[in-house]
């Protein structure tokens, strides 16, 4: 499987949703941390969706969360926050 497929190209890639819903996040678990670079600003057209698709499965990127609120980035921590609480 090609997961850079399912990885959006830039902030205003939405086209990945559709393939990647495919997917549960066991078989993506390996791409958590570049899936999660689109949430960094959740006015981009990425972002919604990808939270969308990561808020089902919060239990198992528990630790891919805790590692961007531990973080240095406030505005990747807001969104973080905003999308999931």
């Amino acid at each position: 499987m090609d997961l850079e497929k399912l990885i959006p190209k830039d902030k205003t890639d939405r086209e990945f949703i559709e393939e990647l819903s495919r997917y549960d996040i066991s078989e993506v678990k390996e791409i958590v941390p570049q899936l999660l670079c689109s949430i960094q600003d959740g006015n981009w057209p990425c972002a919604n969706p990808m939270a969308d698709y990561l808020a089902k499965y919060t239990n198992e990127i528990e630790g891919e969360l805790l590692d961007i609120i531990r973080g240095k980035d406030d505005t990747w921590k807001y969104w973080v926050c905003s999308f999931w609480y």
